[in-house]
């Protein structure tokens, strides 16, 4: 199946990701939701024989805003999505990731991808990433995604082990709909190879 777009997650850069098709949109850095929805519905006029991407934050924000064009994608992927971020990690989390971006950014990102699972391929971004890291962090903060009911074309993958949202936002939102659920072994981050395996 052909991937049309990839809605990466918070810090979720694209050297996490190689080798992966399509489109590759970077929320708070790149894109913001509305260049996102944009894009989105650009895709969704291309046919019914593609796929639509999201992770973590990319996934939530693909909840929010996106919604009414699932149906147009061949499948709708969301990898460890959540409806709420602070339902499931503290405000106060938030906070302290915040003042270590300001302070040693480097530092930072590496113990938040080391709590991803993800080892290899940590990217070291510039000043204004970081500054829209730091404002991501405030979105996340205030988000809310409301989910009614879920076509039977989307999937809800999750990491078993997930240390960053737990494996019971999936499970919650399965309850809504008829998408399907996967609990896979694994962490908050997925590999290319997994996504590519989730998409056959």
């Amino acid at each position: 199946m052909k991937l049309s777009l990839f809605v990466s997650g918070w810090a979720g850069f694209a050297p996490l990701f190689p080798g992966l098709a399509g489109d590759f949109l970077l929320p708070f850095v790149r894109h913001d939701e509305a260049d996102i929805e944009a894009a989105v519905a650009q895709a969704a006029r291309s046919g019914q024989e593609t796929a639509l991407v999201g992770w973590s934050s990319g996934a939530h924000i693909l909840l929010k805003r996106c919604q009414p064009l699932f149906p147009s994608f061949a499948k709708v992927l969301l990898l460890a999505p959540f409806t709420r971020f602070t339902d499931h990690v503290p405000e106060s989390e938030l906070d302290a990731l915040a003042a270590g971006l300001a302070r040693a950014p480097a530092a930072a990102l590496r113990g938040f991808y080391r709590r991803c699972g993800i080892v290899r391929n940590m990217p070291a971004p510039g000043a204004e990433a970081v500054a829209g890291l730091i404002e991501g962090l405030d979105y996340l903060a205030t988000s809310r995604a409301l989910v009614e009911s879920l076509p039977g074309n989307v999937v809800l993958a999750h990491g078993e082990f997930d240390r960053i949202v737990p494996a019971a936002a999936s499970r919650e939102l399965a309850r809504t709909g008829r998408a399907r659920l996967a609990v896979v072994p694994g962490g908050h981050y997925f590999t290319p190879e997994q996504v590519h395996e989730l998409l056959a």
